[in-house]
């Protein structure tokens, strides 16, 4: 059985060291289908290097752009942290950083993903380039890390949620990985597939066997998962209308649990090979 077919929707071996749970913010539930984990603290582990670990993990550190998104990570992803006493915490790195020389505090910010960064002074608990400069050989507090629950343990629950600019080179924080990609262009999230048995992924880098070895990666509608989108993925979805079939996943095209009228519409839109 390929590794694929043994993921489960919600466990993830990072690095060898710890296991992370991984959430998914539906778009069923207003989110955008992609899947977040919280990693705790780990010793001389800085912002550079989980941010080299979540892209080997095939995510990036969490870029979070709305508040939808920044009230989803608090409340779902957050809520697994461990309570963790002492500064930091069970805070945590996200992907957002200072370019080296912007004016300090709030010039030059930018996420990994190169996605629009918006400053939202009321997200931050702290924005300020703390003594003088002088964190990371004068790079100074140009990262983010969000507020944890009980993180320093003398304040309780104050300021979950929103952000602090602190140091990169520190290994106070632990991170948020998000995974979003999606290699087929399919309007699903890889990782979600591989951890739903949708695709296979052999190496376990939550990357799609398909992607890599230059096949073509069953579309959203084909059900039978040949590449192709035909009469025999029409009538699949037809005959599990209403239900979320196992012997077939597929069928729900768009991962929403049931089988109706959107995964018709992707068959028909689909119709012909994939890719």
């Amino acid at each position: 059985m390929k590794f694929g077919r043994m993921a489960t929707a919600t466990a993830l071996l990072i690095s060898g060291t710890a296991t992370a749970q991984a959430v998914e913010w539906k778009v069923s539930t207003g989110g955008n289908g992609h899947w977040y984990a919280f990693q705790p603290r780990v010793s001389n582990r800085n912002w550079h290097q989980w941010r080299a670990l979540a892209e080997a993990a095939g995510a990036h550190l969490a870029t979070v752009t709305s508040a939808a998104e920044n009230t989803f990570i608090t409340q779902t992803v957050l809520a697994s942290a461990p309570t963790v006493c002492g500064f930091g915490g069970a805070h945590a790195y996200l992907g957002g950083f200072q370019d080296p020389g912007s004016p300090e505090p709030t010039g030059g910010w930018k996420w990994v993903t190169g996605e629009p960064f918006v400053l939202q002074p009321s997200a931050w608990f702290s924005l300020e380039d703390c003594c003088g400069g002088s964190y990371c050989n004068g790079d100074g507090e140009d990262t983010i890390a969000i507020v944890g629950k009980n993180g320093e343990c003398t304040t309780g629950l104050l300021n979950v949620g929103l952000w602090n600019d602190v140091g990169k080179c520190l290994d106070w924080w632990g991170a948020i990985y998000e995974w979003s990609a999606d290699c087929d262009q399919n309007g699903l999230v890889d990782y979600g597939e591989i951890a739903r048995g949708e695709k296979d992924d052999a190496n376990g880098n939550n990357i799609p066997d398909c992607c890599e070895g230059g096949s073509v990666c069953p579309c959203a509608g084909d059900a039978d998962e040949n590449a192709i989108v035909d009469a025999i993925d029409l009538a699949i979805v037809l005959a599990r209308w209403g239900s979320a079939p196992k012997d077939y996943p597929r069928a729900d095209a768009n991962g929403d649990g049931v089988v109706d009228a959107q995964d018709l519409s992707a068959v028909l839109s689909a119709w012909g090979p994939c890719g």
